[in-house]
């Protein structure tokens, strides 16, 4: 067996061994919980076959809202985030198709695979089709959302050295699965980047959905993006940007309640004001918690009984109410804070006034780049405008991002930047020069801007070396490089034009100008 497969394997097995929490929160709906020394995960496995089970995915217009938004406005039990996405217009990178409308701005390639549903009662189709089966939505798929690399095929895990795998690094994760006879779907989401939560690779998610029961699993978008809402307890996990990041598009699940149930919501605000805080933690007595939207407001679903509620948030002292849930009603539980001098929300040893973090435990107080954020909550710990989870040297500067060897290590944190990778980082094929990732000569340069043509501008938010071109054309970047490649060297006449690239892809467009000049210009 594959030493990295093998070690993935034992981890999922040493975790099958810690304090799982198994509940039934929905009919056809089970939710684990599982802590470990150094583990967080949240799991959903979803029975397809029990009656008022649905899926739901995104729809274009709903673009653009956090998981738990999301779920809430469509009225959904439980959601989780989905595709990759650009920022700008929130765009996702794979094929994504919401109420059975695909989305106008994406298609599929074979960078990504594909989770194809349709909501037929008791028996819905689902399809996990893997990066390479290229397809058109079909008549029958009510929603699709995508994602990579695929981590689970027919029971075997595998591995994968796509850029969001590379280097086996741990991250959070999100991932789906499902079983041998596509009756069971499984949403897991793994938090990390703390101290109490490492992340996992790829191939250790894949492990994870085959104890799970999945036969077929693939990778969704990870990160600060990971995140899991059910209904009645909010946000179960704990993201890695402190909270909930707005995505491009969900995979949602609809069911029935197990219980009878009601409904309790309200307003934390400010006393003696009118002012509503954002970002509050609301927990009931039966251990749900939840925090507030931008508007300031909660909302839980409850059994019917009589629980305590309480709100906290940095800088004000807790205080709490009780309500009791009669079946098939909604009251309100609004609270109002008071500001405290000696509030320590995060319990960390610090007060909230002088905490460069509150809302997560940083005692050290932790602060690579002096600014306002210390580290624990900082998105940007070197403080060079890229976000840490798409910085390839997250506590060093490098605004630039240069990683003359492609593996994925910036050149002011690697210890032997030149080491070559035999491999085209793109075509993922070898090169047909010799030499070829050795450092650049300044001629290459030259030559480049000696080129009559202009280089397309690259849209790659990620700077994975994926991403596509951005006048609206959809074709894989692999076709689009080739083509360019093509028109630049035919339109080569020696003679001086400018042109523009996109700055992670400027030592890529370098390294294959080279390959064509020696081709096709001697």
């Amino acid at each position: 067996m594959n030493r990295l497969l093998l070690v993935a394997v034992l981890v999922v097995s040493q975790l099958a061994f810690a304090a799982d929490q198994w509940t039934t929160p929905f009919q056809g709906v089970r939710r684990l919980e599982r802590a470990t020394s150094n583990q967080r995960i949240h799991a959903v496995v979803v029975d397809l076959s029990v009656a008022g089970v649905k899926l739901q995915s995104t729809a274009s217009s709903q673009r653009g809202r956090t998981p738990s938004s999301y779920a809430r406005l469509v009225g959904a039990q439980v959601a989780i985030n989905a595709d990759f996405f650009n920022w700008n217009g929130y765009k996702t990178s794979g094929l994504a198709v919401g109420n059975g409308v695909k989305w106008p701005d994406t298609n599929d390639s074979r960078t990504y695979g594909t989770f194809a549903f349709d909501t037929t009662p008791l028996a819905p189709r689902v399809e996990l089709q893997p990066p390479e089966h290229v397809m058109q939505p079909a008549a029958w798929m009510k929603g699709v959302v995508s994602g990579r690399p695929r981590v689970l095929a027919a029971g075997q895990v595998l591995s994968s050295s796509v850029s969001v795998c590379a280097n086996n690094v741990r991250h959070p994760r999100t991932a789906i699965g499902l079983s041998a006879d596509k009756k069971k779907l499984f949403m897991v989401v793994v938090d990390g980047r703390s101290s109490v939560a490492i992340g996992m690779t790829c191939s250790e998610v894949g492990a994870l959905l085959k104890s799970l029961g999945a036969a077929e699993g693939m990778n969704l978008d990870g990160g600060g993006s990971s995140a899991m809402y059910v209904q009645g307890f909010g946000t179960v996990n704990r993201p890695s940007d402190g909270q909930e990041r707005v995505v491009g598009n969900h995979l949602a699940v609809f069911a029935k309640p197990t219980v009878r149930t009601g409904i309790v919501k309200g307003a934390i605000m400010v006393s003696g004001a009118t002012t509503r805080i954002t970002g509050a933690v609301v927990r009931v007595s039966n251990g749900m918690k939840s925090t507030t939207s931008t508007n300031g407001l909660y909302d839980f679903t409850l059994p019917v009984g009589t629980y305590t509620i309480t709100a906290s948030a940095p800088g004000f002292a807790p205080a709490s109410v009780k309500r009791t849930i009669t079946a098939s009603t909604t009251i309100w539980g609004s609270i109002s804070l008071k500001r405290s001098a000696t509030a320590d929300f995060d319990k960390d040893g610090v007060l909230d006034s002088r905490d460069n973090c509150a809302r997560v435990k940083n005692a050290t107080q932790a602060n690579n780049d002096g600014d306002a954020a210390g580290d624990a909550c900082d998105g940007d710990d070197d403080n060079d405008t890229r976000a840490d989870e798409d910085d390839n040297c997250p506590m060093r500067a490098n605004t630039n991002q240069v990683d003359s060897d492609r593996d994925g290590l910036g050149d002011v944190c690697d210890s032997t930047p030149g080491t070559p990778r035999p491999v085209d980082a793109v075509l993922d094929e070898p090169l047909d020069l010799e030499n070829a990732w050795l450092p650049l000569a300044t001629d290459d340069l030259s030559f480049l801007q000696s080129v009559e043509a202009d280089l397309p501008l690259l849209d790659d938010e990620e700077g994975d070396l994926e991403g596509e071109l951005v006048e609206g054309d959809e074709t894989p970047l692999e076709d689009d490089l080739l083509e360019a490649d093509r028109e630049v060297l035919e339109a080569a006449g020696c003679s001086a034009a400018p042109f523009a690239v996109w700055p992670m892809l400027s030592a890529l467009w370098l390294l294959r100008a080279r390959r064509r000049r020696s081709e096709l210009c001697g």
